[in-house]
């Protein structure tokens, strides 16, 4: 198992406006079990403009990576960084850095280095070609894939997010050698007191074997959006094939840490039982006021059938054939 990470990366990771910090509360945590004693950790090496050419277009990669001010509201509104992917102080270095960890940690698993290899900065499943959105300034997800397929003659990416993966999905829209995965809360609107649990996710999972996966953790019970209703209970190891697994979403710093760091734990051949204590460590008291690493279920109901679940399924297979 590698683990790709560096100091330079969590600092860079830690500016994202839509989660500040988090990544060095994700590594504090696994540092504090001892899981970096159980695994491999490379630093990622960060792309060039060149390299993140190889899926965004020139003239975005230029606007996104400029260090002067002569791009004006109109070019900055046509690349999609206004708004929520407005610019800020560190987007060069977090863009680089997510990019080329990701990409870093396919070629472990092209190479043969690794038959699991994390990257918790990476994930970022908005982003187009040539515009960024839903706080993604970068698609390392498309980049990282494509690596893989230099080795791989397919791959399958499956995404958990609470939001559907676009980015990815129209990236490898016409391709036959990557199937798109998406388990995301679907409607006309987010309702905030239903969505799917973990019995749900898995009747519709267990059907799925496959390479990639984003484990972002907006699906997390205690997420700030609260529509889906999870908790790290959930297997998410077990396929024995090559596996790449990134971060993304999630809006609750220590959740992100709870999950990332138990899925760290059993990519590892271990386990972190739910009712395990929360180690001393530099953030020990924003796990206020369980510190636990259990991730508590709302009382919300779960709309989702056993037959909407299988017609989903169905669909899945006969896209897939």
């Amino acid at each position: 198992v590698v683990l790709v990470r560096s100091s330079k990366s969590i600092k860079a990771a830690d500016l994202l406006p839509s989660n500040i910090g988090r990544a060095s509360r994700v590594h504090a945590l696994i540092n504090a079990f001892g899981l970096q004693q159980k695994l491999t950790v490379i630093a990622p090496v960060p792309l060039t403009n060149r390299e993140l050419e190889d899926f965004h277009s020139e003239d975005y990669i230029n606007c996104l990576l400029s260090t002067g001010d002569g791009d004006g509201e109109s070019q900055l509104a046509e690349y999609g960084l206004l708004d929520d992917c407005y610019m800020f102080d560190g987007v060069e270095q977090h863009v680089r850095y997510a990019a080329g960890g990701t990409v870093s940690a396919a070629r472990c698993l092209a190479n043969g280095d690794a038959g699991v290899a994390v990257h918790w900065e990476g994930g970022r499943h908005h982003c187009k070609r040539e515009q960024a959105s839903g706080f993604c300034y970068v698609n390392d997800i498309v980049l990282g894939i494509l690596e893989l397929n230099k080795t791989f003659s397919r791959v399958l990416y499956v995404d958990m997010d609470l939001h559907h993966g676009d980015g990815v999905q129209d990236a490898f829209l016409y391709s036959s050698r990557v199937m798109t995965l998406s388990l995301h809360h679907y409607d006309r609107g987010f309702y905030p007191n239903t969505g799917a649990n973990d019995e749900s996710f898995l009747q519709a999972f267990e059907e799925a074997t496959g390479l990639a996966r984003s484990a972002e953790a907006t699906g997390l019970a205690g997420d700030p959006y609260k529509i889906f209703n999870l908790t790290t209970d959930a297997p998410v190891l077990g396929w024995g094939i090559p596996t790449l697994l990134l971060g993304g979403g999630g809006y609750s710093s220590v959740n992100c840490a709870r999950c990332w760091t138990r899925l760290t734990a059993i990519a590892c051949g271990q386990d972190i039982d739910v009712s395990a204590d929360i180690p001393d460590h530099e953030f020990y008291e924003e796990y206020v006021p369980v510190f636990t690493m259990a991730i508590d279920r709302r009382l919300v109901p779960d709309e989702n059938t056993p037959e909407s679940i299988s017609s989903t399924i169905d669909q899945i297979r006969s896209s897939h054939h």
